[in-house]
């Protein structure tokens, strides 16, 4: 789905907001906004915090935006 990502999805299922999350793993909002829209790719430190903090693995938030990125998540977080 075009404009989300696990890592959008995740944030929002641990009910993070942009500017929470941003602020534990060290970003600007802003930046982290466009990580989320696949608008820049996020470098692999900032998603290895961004997995820490959401609880979740790397390999989760980097599955891309692809149908196959969503299999894993729980059911009502799938587009």
């Amino acid at each position: 789905v075009r404009g989300v990502t696990p890592l959008l999805l995740w944030r929002e299922h641990r009910g993070l907001t942009q500017r929470d999350l941003a602020a534990r793993i060290g970003v600007k909002p802003g930046y982290l906004s466009e990580v989320e829209r696949g608008l820049k790719r996020g470098s692999l430190p900032l998603l290895t915090r961004a997995a820490a903090v959401l609880e979740v693995t790397v390999e989760e938030l980097m599955a891309g935006s692809g149908p196959a990125a969503f299999r894993d998540l729980p059911p009502h977080l799938r587009p």
